[in-house]
């Protein structure tokens, strides 16, 4: 399942990012890594991104970059 198939609320485990090494660092400084624990807050209405809580911070990520992190349901 990717982050942007994941319910509203749901916490996830990172799997695999299906992105390019400027992305995976960009990323990776943001806390997002493969193991990673996130719980996924909401999804924004109209495509638009998904928001994301890491420890204490919310992240917003776009669609499509969302459409390429593979996530498992803790």
């Amino acid at each position: 399942m990717t982050l942007a198939e994941t319910p509203n609320k749901a916490i996830v485990r990172i799997c695999a990012m299906r992105v390019g090494l400027r992305a995976t660092g960009k990323l990776s400084q943001l806390g997002i890594r493969i193991g990673s624990k996130v719980l996924v807050e909401r999804f924004a209405p109209f495509g638009g991104p998904v928001m994301i809580r890491i420890e204490s911070r919310e992240i917003a990520l776009g669609k499509r970059l969302a459409q390429k992190i593979l996530v498992e349901v803790v």
